[in-house]
């Protein structure tokens, strides 16, 4: 049961991530350069929204409150960026 419920997550973090880099970047024809690193980063921010509730499992507080602080903003900037779109 949790497997079907982990993939369906995975698919709307994926996908979600994909249309903002899609719209913001993308679409707005870049120079190649920049528009690679600012899709890497668009991902590597995704990766935090998972990397937290793990890091909360296996490291100290101290150390995941960074990646929580990160994993936070992001979701709040991703939903005003899903909204500008």
């Amino acid at each position: 049961m949790i497997a079907p419920v982990a993939l369906i997550f995975a698919g709307v973090l994926f996908g979600g991530h994909w249309y903002l880099a899609e719209g913001l970047i993308v679409q707005a024809r870049l120079p190649s350069g920049l528009s690679a690193t600012l899709v890497a980063m668009i991902g590597l921010l995704g990766v935090t929204l998972i990397a937290q509730p793990i890091g909360e499992r296996f490291l100290a507080r101290a150390q995941v409150q960074w990646v929580a602080w990160i994993a936070s903003v992001w979701m709040g900037f991703a939903f005003l960026f899903l909204l500008l779109l």
